[in-house]
């Protein structure tokens, strides 16, 4: 990642070497910086616990109607991985003077982790200082892999936003996988009024494995970050 203390340009690309998982976890600044090390490998190690297989589940909702406050829409995501996640933390490779970076309120650790459900991807990583074209283009499918986009916007504390955004990128995967949509239909009479509420939704739930973060890009006008991500088709 450069040297330490600094974030070279705003691609993170995470692409597998040596048959070894490369990951980045997020962490808030602490008091003691040692902490804050702490924190983000643990962070690593819930992406670890991601890779290892996660029960997704999200569900969209758009409610219209004739009258202005029939309008509402709202978004849930829930996922369900192994809790006792903080087990890969010792089978974390990484070099406290290279691997460690901060960038404004957050600190950074890049740990490589030996899993030997790798596989070889055909993906080419980003160039330093270019603008990634799986933004603008949605991106394909890599062999037996689906591939999705995950955003967030700027959060109060940086590290949030990446962590959205990788969320973000799993259930757009568990959307492509598993989702299913209904609408419904209802009439109100009030006072010889008559109003028409339309419910749209869209749901999806099921099971991802070898969930994996290729790259990150932080737009540098704005804050906002983007991770593009790929997993496997778990079952329901």
């Amino acid at each position: 990642m450069g040297k330490e203390g600094t974030v070279p340009g705003k691609v993170w690309s995470t692409v597998p070497a040596g048959g070894k998982l490369v990951i980045i976890g997020a962490a808030g600044r602490q008091i003691r910086r040692e902490d804050a090390v702490t924190l983000a490998l643990e962070d690593a190690a819930k992406k670890a616990a991601f890779f290892h297989g996660i029960y997704g589940y999200t569900e969209t909702f758009v409610q219209s109607g004739s009258a202005y406050y029939d309008f509402d829409s709202g978004k849930s995501v829930e996922f369900v991985y192994d809790e006792e996640y903080i087990k890969y933390v010792d089978r974390f490779e990484f070099d406290e003077k290279q691997d460690v970076f901060e960038e404004e309120d957050s600190v950074f650790v890049r740990v490589r982790f030996d899993a030997s459900l790798v596989s070889q991807l055909s993906f080419r990583p980003t160039a330093a200082g270019s603008t990634p074209e799986w933004i603008r283009t949605p991106p394909r499918d890599m062999g037996g892999y689906t591939a999705g986009v995950g955003f967030s916007l700027r959060h109060s504390y940086y590290k949030d936003a990446v962590i959205a955004s990788y969320e973000a990128a799993a259930a757009s995967i568990l959307n492509k996988l598993h989702s299913r949509a209904g609408s419904a239909s209802d009439s109100l009479e009030t006072g010889g009024y008559s109003d028409a509420l339309t419910l749209e939704m869209q749901v999806a739930e099921g099971f991802l494995t070898e969930f994996y973060v290729l790259e990150i890009w932080v737009d540098p006008s704005n804050k906002s970050v983007w991770t593009l991500a790929i997993a496997k088709n778990g079952g329901r």
